[in-house]
């Protein structure tokens, strides 16, 4: 072959293998964000077709550690589904038949994620956020009586202990070594008992899993209740923290300032 044809014949070669490359790989990515809507960044007033105008908490940390970030997480995941797509979800599937996440991928998160690890062995953080939509499950199946809930959390939080170990066996098995951090969920009125008394048990069991594979936990509950507390009298809405509704009201996810708040939270407990 001659000189020239083997430059040609390299430089397509090249070109193949760079277009079979993900697109981060080229920027060293370092961060893996997994997890459910906290995480995407969920918005009703953005469009599922609309991936970029999600904007979460990891989006938010890469900037302040100035990394880049790969955010599979999946609106509705369960600690379940993120294994396995056929374990009951809160709508990540239907979300997924609408819409993009923001990294879009055949399989479970879970899949993804122990590929990505084997492929960017320079990643150094990994963030989870999990277990919310279990309980919202839960509380479809009781119809929202009350003791039906209560008499299947015991279960719930077993089951969530059994996942996330699964879940960070894995990761631990892609040879990953680096930073684990959960972040622990907030509520939206610090006030309502139940729901302070449910979101910490949730909390407990997801840091107690999170810090046996020597992860740390970042304190997003404590986080959103410092500003609640002092600024608006335990309600994360009238804080700023929720998305604001044209009626007044608030969705349950984080704003724009309170997804700064979780990043911050994060950054604090690395």
């Amino acid at each position: 072959m001659k000189r020239g044809f083997r430059v040609l014949a390299l430089a397509a070669a090249t070109a193949v293998a760079l277009m079979a490359t993900p697109a981060l790989a080229a920027e060293s990515p370092t961060y893996l964000a997994l997890g459910d809507s906290v995480p995407f960044g969920f918005s009703p007033s953005v469009s599922p077709s609309d991936a970029d105008g999600f904007i979460g908490y990891p989006e938010d940390l890469a900037g302040v550690r100035d990394v880049a970030v790969r955010n599979a997480a999946c609106p509705g995941e369960t600690s379940g589904s993120l294994i396995s797509t056929s374990a009951p979800d809160n709508g990540c599937q239907a979300f997924r038949s609408l819409g993009d996440l923001h990294v879009n991928y055949q399989g479970s998160q879970l899949s993804y994620a122990l590929a990505f690890l084997r492929a960017h062995q320079h990643t150094s953080l990994v963030t989870m956020t999990i277990g919310a939509n279990d309980i919202f499950l839960l509380q479809k199946a009781c119809n929202y009586v009350v003791p039906c809930i209560v008499g299947g959390l015991p279960a719930l939080f077993a089951s969530v202990q059994a996942n996330l170990t699964a879940i960070y066996q894995a990761i631990r098995g892609t040879g990953y070594q680096g930073s684990i951090v959960a972040l622990t969920y907030y509520v939206t009125n610090y006030n309502d008992l139940v729901a302070v008394f449910v979101i910490s048990k949730l909390n407990a069991v997801v840091s107690a899993v999170t810090q046996a594979f020597g992860g740390r936990a970042a304190d997003g509950f404590g986080a959103f209740g410092a500003i609640a507390l002092t600024t608006a009298g335990g309600d994360s809405c009238a804080a700023g923290l929720l998305i604001k509704m044209a009626d007044g009201s608030c969705n349950i996810h984080p704003s724009a300032f309170g997804a700064q708040v979780l990043a911050h939270a994060v950054e604090a407990a690395l």
